[in-house]
């Protein structure tokens, strides 16, 4: 059993070695992939498992903040967009059944990865707007 554990993983080795592209494009997805539920885990661990150090938070109105979140995803999903676009080259004969510049993949992944980004912007900014600023500054 051991012996064909061995073998199967040797197998997949040499045809990770042999396919540059797609090993690269393994690694980067699971490197993002990785990052992403980082990042999550700690906004919602910061967001929503842990309260605000402040009393009275339902005045506090920061939506600066959420217009500045929005732009990052903006740029993002317009870097993103481009990126994806440029690496189509490299994973075109590694695709099954998609087109490499499928427009309702495209959109479909960026409009979810825009909502989600928005959705984890606008939580600690509803969260801080409920802060009355005046008990803030004399706090501090």
């Amino acid at each position: 059993m051991f012996e064909e554990m061995w073998q199967d993983l040797r197998l997949a080795w040499r045809g990770l070695r042999r396919a540059k592209a797609f090993t690269a494009a393994a690694v980067l997805s699971l490197a993002t992939g990785i990052a992403g539920i980082s990042l999550t885990f700690a906004l919602v661990n910061g967001v929503l498992l842990r309260p605000l150090p402040v009393r009275d938070q339902d005045r506090l109105l920061v939506a600066w903040t959420e217009l500045r979140a929005l732009r990052l995803v903006g740029t993002g999903a317009v870097t993103g967009l481009a990126t994806a676009v440029a690496v189509t080259r490299v994973v075109q004969d590694l695709l099954f059944k998609v087109a490499p510049l499928d427009p309702v993949a495209i959109v479909t992944a960026m409009l979810l990865l825009v909502a989600v980004s928005a959705i984890a912007s606008y939580l600690p900014v509803r969260r801080a707007a409920r802060v009355d600023p005046i008990a803030l500054l004399k706090t501090v």
